[in-house]
C-alpha cells in the first residue's frame, strides 16, 4: 500500500492549499487523509479521501507502508 507522506503540501478540490497532517486508513484500505490550512486567522483541519487531493510537487512519491501479514 503506498500514500501520501504527512507534510505533503496538497491542493483541495483545486481551490485551496494545505498540508497532509495525517493519514487514516480503513477496513477495504479505504484511505483518508487530515489536511490542514489557514482561512485568515483560523486554522482549518477536515479529513478528505485521495481523489479530493493533488500534490503540488508532482515530482514527490507516495511512500510504501506495509503490515507484517503482507
Amino acid at each position: 500500500m503506498q500514500v501520501m507522506r504527512p507534510g505533503t503540501k496538497v491542493v483541495i478540490d483545486d481551490e485551496i492549499q494545505a498540508t497532509i497532517t495525517s493519514v487514516a486508513i480503513h477496513v477495504g484500505d479505504y484511505i483518508q487523509y487530515q489536511c490542514a490550512w489557514w482561512n485568515g486567522d483560523s486554522r482549518n483541519t477536515e479529513w478528505f479521501h485521495e481523489n479530493n487531493l493533488e500534490a503540488l510537487d508532482k515530482r514527490k512519491k507516495k511512500i510504501k507502508i506495509g503490515f507484517h501479514s503482507e
